[in-house]
């Protein structure tokens, strides 16, 4: 169970300390914080993958989409929707899949470079 918990978590490791980044039209640390705060809540769904615990981790995921730069929405989407799909239907294919990598991909590259 815990294979599946990866992308959104790769990315909140990467942005513990403060944002200090720009971005097209959004509040990268807002964005950063948010991140932050995945990355506490993904170190207990690891430990512990209870169902409140992963119901939890989906509505911090689902709160990004509203707060992502402009060139992650689609990333953070798609990482958000396989969340509920799986919170949902127990169904974890789509956190393990290509698509979810690919997206995975793109907000670790964007933390990079403005979470630090």
């Amino acid at each position: 169970m815990r294979f599946y918990i990866i992308g959104v978590f790769v990315a909140a490791a990467l942005s513990l300390s403060a944002c200090n980044g720009r971005s097209s039209d959004s509040n990268p640390k807002a964005f950063c914080s948010a991140l932050k705060k995945i990355a506490v809540q993904s170190a207990g769904l690891q430990d512990n993958p209870t169902p409140s615990l992963t119901k939890e981790q989906a509505a911090s995921v689902q709160q990004l989409v509203g707060i992502a730069p402009v060139e992650l929405e689609s990333a953070v989407k798609t990482e958000a929707d396989a969340w509920n799909q799986f919170v949902k239907t127990g169904d974890h294919s789509e956190l393990v899949g290509k698509k979810y990598a690919a997206a995975t991909d793109q907000i670790n590259t964007w933390a990079e470079e403005y979470c630090k």
